[in-house]
């Protein structure tokens, strides 16, 4: 045993200073090996439905880095951070459930309900709202980046107004294609003391503010009686889900095989198997590095140079398939 792993790892006189392992026909296989190995993992996650990039278990945490990235560009701008309201949170699931399941992506519902709607009817009493929305973003880096690109969801993002947050992303089908709802809702609450001081007021206006293009106008709408009777004012900051260009804020999950690869990585149900090849490729460097060094350290001017190049090519492919 121990003079077949010499003559399989040592360079010695025995095998000509030529470990078998590093043969070259052997690193051609192995190499073949470990590249088909990948090919298998990428098929694997080109492969894979829509539906694993909307499970359920992973909405909820973008939705959270959502709000999180929110609060971190508020901080950038020395702005006070939002708190997460369940309330919200609650309305804006309710928003994006009424899209998926009257099919429309707009502000304004067939029935003619806006976030103030949806808002009044989970019981949180506002001064001022507000509300955000986006399809087909599957993660919250872009989604909240696409929103900052757009002077109007920015207004909101940044809005000092605002000291609730609440956000909800729900998967769902949108022009026949499966999709993202993103629904992020801003509210400053009403307190008694908010209320006691505007008393002599008995009616509020709603102002809504609509983007076509480039164009941002605001005008007064009707006098709306507050759901609660409460004698403030309110005002609902709510801009079309619009690109500048004019096209939905929206687009599929990936633009490219290579972006889906990424998403996939990110999905926790499918995590393992990225998880277990990167450690059998990391297994890999290092036994075939250690190969390499006893090749070099050992009788070194009766060294194969051929062996020392063609084990640093193997060494150098499982680092990219590593990292890859």
């Amino acid at each position: 045993m121990q003079r077949t792993l010499k003559k399989y790892f040592i360079p010695h006189a025995e095998n000509n200073y030529h470990p078998h392992i590093l043969h070259t026909k052997r690193t051609i296989f192995y190499s073949l090996v470990f590249l088909s190995s990948k090919l298998i993992i990428v098929l694997f996650a080109l492969a894979l439905p829509v539906a694993v990039f909307t499970s359920p278990d992973i909405l909820p945490q973008e939705a959270k880095k959502v709000a999180l990235l929110t609060n971190e560009l508020r901080s950038q701008k020395n702005i006070a951070l939002l708190n997460s309201d369940s309330k919200l949170s609650v309305a804006a699931a309710a928003k994006a459930a009424d899209m998926i399941q009257k099919s429309y992506f707009s502000h304004t519902s067939p029935s003619g309900e806006t976030v103030a709607d949806f808002v009044r009817k989970i019981g949180y009493r506002y001064i001022v709202v507000g509300e955000n929305l986006a399809i087909g973003y599957a993660t919250a880096e872009e989604l909240v980046s696409a929103w900052e690109k757009s002077p109007t969801h920015m207004a909101n993002l940044v809005d000092r107004d605002y000291i609730d947050l609440g956000v909800s992303l729900e998967a769902g089908d949108y022009n026949g294609r499966a999709s993202i709802f993103a629904v992020q809702h801003f509210a400053e609450p009403v307190n008694l003391s908010t209320t006691e001081i505007a008393k002599p007021a008995a009616k509020s206006t709603s102002t809504l503010a609509v983007v076509s293009g480039t164009e941002n106008n605001s005008s007064p709408n009707s006098q709306i009686n507050s759901a609660q009777n409460t004698s403030v004012v309110l005002s609902e900051k709510i801009n079309t889900p619009v690109l500048a260009n004019g096209t939905l804020m929206g687009r599929p999950f990936w633009e490219n095989p290579v972006q889906k690869y990424q998403r996939a990585k990110g999905v926790s149900s499918v995590n393992s198997i990225f998880g277990l090849s990167r450690n059998i490729f990391l297994l890999a460097i290092i036994f075939f590095s250690l190969a390499l060094a006893l090749s070099i350290l050992i009788e070194f001017k009766k060294q194969h140079p051929h062996v020392i190049a063609q084990t640093t090519g193997l060494v150098g492919l499982l680092v990219v398939l590593f990292l890859v």
